[in-house]
């Protein structure tokens, strides 16, 4: 994994020539499924904490739209009895651009019975909403939805991600954030 890591210090650079290297060179890798299985467990370490070994598998991972062994390996952790695990899996595909991740991130985002992993949920459509932005329409009512909660994180983190909307709608919907009863949130 060290060409992993050289490779994702590359394409950060900012060295236009050397990223467009790096990308190509990773992109070959990506088109090896034996790669992708060796990414997918490292990519689901949990990647708060400094974990950069995740979080570089996590960059890798996303250059590959829409891949089926990544998305049900993943779609497969969601389903986990672990809370952490399911957290972990939520975050993790709300970071890749697996546009068919949206349903499933959807339902756990309301019906999960943990609030961290609805609220890593929320913030997983949030991400794939920030980075194509014909998924927001997709996924407006479940950050609307989010605000009435009774839990005060779901809350949060449903502000949150309507303070990010384009929609003209969440206008009206932040605003509701100063009459929350909670002190953090307004």
């Amino acid at each position: 994994m060290l060409a992993l890591e050289d490779l994702i210090l590359e394409i950060e650079s900012g060295d236009e020539p050397r990223t467009r290297r790096a990308k190509a060179k990773l992109r070959r890798l990506l088109s090896q499924p034996s790669f992708i299985r060796k990414l997918l467990p490292l990519a689901l370490e949990w990647p708060d904490g400094g974990n950069e070994k995740s979080r570089q598998a996590i960059t890798a991972l996303s250059m590959v739209k829409d891949n089926k062994s990544i998305f049900y390996f993943i779609a497969k952790k969601l389903r986990s009895r672990n809370q952490n695990v399911r957290a972990k899996a939520a975050w993790v595909l709300g970071n890749l651009p697996q546009q068919q991740a949206i349903p499933l991130l959807k339902r756990c985002a309301i019906g999960d019975k943990n609030e961290r992993v609805r609220v890593c949920s929320l913030h997983g459509l949030h991400v794939l909403a920030m980075s194509d932005p014909s998924f927001e329409t997709k996924v407006f009512d479940i950050f609307a939805r989010a605000i009435d909660h009774p839990s005060r994180i779901i809350r949060e983190a449903g502000f949150e991600c309507l303070s990010h909307m384009r929609n003209p709608r969440s206008d009206g919907l932040i605003g509701r954030a100063f009459s929350d009863p909670d002190d953090e949130i307004r």
